[in-house]
């Protein structure tokens, strides 16, 4: 038998963490996914109290309630699913499951990474859809069926200052950004064995402050990126500026993943 992955395995301990996910922060991200109508509710209530009709325009209330919930489910998610890891009890019973830690760092990965932000949004633009659908009039047009909405938005250049359009896709940035937050929380839940999200942040904090001081003399080159822009191949600039941003925000993905391994291997109770 393969001690490092065995599909079969794997698809069991898959199945066992799904169910296990569920278990914990189903009824949160249910909750999350309703917080369009939720909002709506409220500020529906709120707007008859004060001018007796309907609110006039619900949109920025829709793409807050999206944000919250979004920013809630990253920092709630991996303590719920995952943070019982470093509970004595619970950590031991996670040892005794019948799969490599290989398999549970790769099913940990794919519920953090792929099937929690999937689901998050399908409900959210689900719920946004049905009540577009059910309340047009009073809710407004579901954000799916209006034309800003669009995994790629095309930035013109007489809004940029520049020479050339700008493309920026939504659909990536959002994974991107995802990723990186939801797994820096993520090893907090695995790693800390109390005050998880607490303790999170404040590391954070401390490194932003670490990395701020360390990057403080790079900020000089600014003002002659942007003139480099502006006068010479905007064009190739930007190109080689994107690359620069996915290519840290790859490694450090990468980073991420690779220490939540080795933290499963030690892992011992």
């Amino acid at each position: 038998m393969n001690n490092v992955f065995s599909a079969k395995r794997f698809g069991k301990y898959f199945s066992y963490d799904l169910k296990h996910c569920i278990d914990t922060f189903g009824l949160s991200l249910l909750i999350l996914g309703l917080m369009p109508m939720i909002t709506f509710l409220f500020a529906s209530i709120i707007s008859f109290i004060v001018s007796g009709d309907w609110i006039p325009d619900n949109t920025v209330n829709r793409i807050v309630a999206a944000v919250i919930a979004v920013f809630i489910a990253t920092i709630m998610f991996p303590v719920k699913a995952y943070g019982e890891i470093t509970d004595k009890k619970a950590g031991s019973n996670f040892l005794m499951v019948p799969a490599s830690t290989f398999e549970k760092w790769l099913s940990g990965s794919l519920m953090t990474l792929v099937i929690v932000p999937v689901a998050l949004v399908l409900l959210l633009l689900g719920v946004d859809l049905l009540l577009g659908a059910l309340l047009p009039s009073h809710y407004g047009e579901a954000l799916l069926l209006q034309e800003w909405f669009r995994p790629i938005i095309c930035i013109p250049a007489s809004l940029t200052g520049l020479s050339m359009d700008v493309s920026i896709n939504v659909g990536l940035i959002f994974w991107v950004s995802w990723a990186t937050s939801v797994l820096c929380f993520l090893l907090g839940a695995v790693f800390f064995k109390k005050s998880k999200i607490a303790k999170t942040i404040l590391a954070l904090m401390i490194f932003s402050m670490l990395l701020s001081m360390l990057t403080a003399p790079f900020a000089n080159l600014m003002p002659g990126l942007i003139e480099s822009i502006q006068l010479g191949d905007a064009e190739r600039v930007m190109r080689g500026f994107w690359t620069a941003v996915w290519v840290i925000d790859g490694a450090e993905i990468v980073a991420f993943l690779a220490i939540y391994y080795f933290r499963l291997r030690t892992i011992k109770h």
